[in-house]
């Protein structure tokens, strides 16, 4: 701080100068900026969104503990009337946020893994949106908690994490292979998966492709809840969740 151009400094600890309380600063962000050197012509696009990131990292006592929404201002809390509580975890961009996490706040990333795994419904499947309680229960987002895990993994090599969500995890995929298989057909199309939902529009969101003119037109069987599509992006996606599972066992 500076008052009338001279500096001023705050201490909770004790009674200490202005070039005392300056030191251990100077020290951190010295610590803090050798972590860029790594990434090299992209070391400014990872203080982006590093910085990006931590602006969204927050607390609210709902969860486990802290974590990163996909923004600050998106508030699905119901009946929430303090927007300082309002928030909310989707799927797929609060796992990629764990990935970009891992990066060099490993602690960090645990924890969001956790909440947006752990956020999972009584069916055995991550919601394609969660806020407490209050969370989607017929439509998910492509699955690509294991293969985040699994590269997390890679990189720090704690067994304790993998242990805590594998179960989560295989009963996600074995949901996809239940619920999401068949669209109406035989033979081995039957095993690639079709996205689905309440409705054509929550098909959609279940794709994390929510504009895509791929899904464009109205081609939902309500009575089995599935777009009547084959989609081999998604199929894709669950076959490497798979994978990825296999080799994090």
């Amino acid at each position: 701080l500076s008052a009338g151009g001279d500096p001023v400094g705050l201490s909770t600890t004790q009674a200490a100068t202005i070039p005392e309380i300056q030191a251990p600063l100077d020290r951190m962000q010295a610590k803090e900026e050798a972590k860029y050197e790594k990434y090299g012509e992209l070391a400014k696009a990872k203080m982006a969104v590093q910085a990006a990131l931590m602006w969204n990292w927050v607390y609210n006592p709902v969860e486990a503990g802290p974590f990163a929404p996909v923004c600050r201002s998106w508030d699905y809390a119901q009946g929430n009337s303090d927007r300082a509580w309002g928030y909310v975890m989707f799927d797929w961009d609060t796992i990629f946020a764990s990935y970009m996490l891992s990066l060099d706040a490993k602690e960090l990333a645990y924890s969001n893994l956790i909440q947006v795994i752990r956020a999972k419904t009584v069916d055995g499947f991550v919601p394609n949106f969660s806020v407490g309680p209050h969370k989607t229960t017929l439509h998910s987002q492509p699955p690509v908690g294991s293969k985040v895990l699994l590269e997390i993994f890679r990189r720090h090599g704690d067994v304790w994490i993998v242990e805590l969500l594998f179960d989560d995890l295989l009963g996600w995929n074995d949901w996809f292979i239940s619920k999401r298989t068949g669209c109406g057909g035989s033979g081995e199309a039957a095993n690639l998966i079709c996205l689905g939902g309440e409705d054509m529009q929550n098909a959609k969101y279940e794709s994390g492709l929510d504009n895509s003119p791929m899904y464009d037109g109205d081609f939902f069987d309500a009575a089995r809840g599935q777009m009547q599509l084959y989609d081999v992006g998604m199929t894709s996606m669950v076959a490497l969740d798979a994978e990825s599972l296999a080799a994090l066992a």
